[in-house]
């Protein structure tokens, strides 16, 4: 493992209990499946938010999300964290940078799909991210479902190193069950992409990002092209609920 990225993992799990401290999110992506659903193939440096009240309208919700985003940053520099709240054009403070020393954490709230498919469940770290991070933490986590039904479109839009690898570590651990189809046809729906394009995209070469974004993030050693690569072949051509 990259040291920079170990030490950015422990510093993003000394910050989330103050991120989730008023129950106004939820943890969704890859910080979600390594650290709390599969045991640490790799690292994650980043925190992933959805806002679970799907009761609310957009201008109360986005207010919602500023005030708890605006509470973080007030607990976190009463902590001696350095923060910076970044504003997105008509949603507010969506999107938290923290940093202690060189080393800087990002915190995003998914502010346009807001709500789960499935109820959110309270998870702690598993064994090996306990032992790797120094710490012990439990976190309101969403379904694996709404993990991996987001996750699959995310790893065919972006075609990101880490986001195939999440893919590839479903597929090692059962693969892709009726529920996380359902869950996948959800998001996909929801994407701001027409749907044909994200389910026959143009494969690019992620050579560069897997050097320079993803290399020293997991816990074995890893080749990019047969390991990662290969995913972006194995994307869906039916959807069926």
């Amino acid at each position: 493992m990259n040291q920079i990225y170990l030490d950015t993992a422990r510093l993003m799990i000394q910050v989330a209990p103050l991120v989730f401290a008023d129950n106004v999110f939820a943890l969704k992506g890859g910080t979600a499946i390594n650290l709390f659903v599969w045991d640490l193939p790799r690292l994650s440096v980043d925190l992933d938010l959805v806002f679970v009240d799907h009761r609310l309208g957009r201008d109360e919700a986005l207010a919602r999300i500023n005030d708890a985003i605006r509470s973080t940053v007030d607990q976190l520099k009463k902590r001696g964290f350095q923060t910076h709240a970044a504003t997105v054009a008509d949603a507010g403070e969506t999107k938290l940078f923290v940093r202690r020393d060189k080393l800087e954490v990002k915190v995003e709230v998914n502010f346009v799909l807001r709500g789960t498919v499935h109820p959110v469940r309270s998870i702690s770290l598993t064994p090996k991210a306990r032992e790797t991070l120094l710490a012990d933490l439990e976190l309101p986590v969403v379904s694996l479902e709404d993990l991996y039904g987001g996750k699959l479109v995310t790893a065919l839009d972006r075609q990101h190193p880490r986001d195939l690898f999440d893919v590839m570590e479903l597929l090692l651990h059962g693969g892709i069950t009726p529920e996380i189809r359902r869950g996948f046809v959800v998001y996909l729906a929801s994407h701001n992409r027409p749907i044909h394009e994200v389910l026959f995209p143009n494969l690019r070469d992620i050579s560069g990002e897997y050097e320079s974004t993803f290399k020293g993030m997991t816990t074995a050693a890893l080749r990019c092209v047969p390991a990662v690569s290969a995913i972006a072949d194995r994307r869906p051509v039916r959807v069926r609920v």
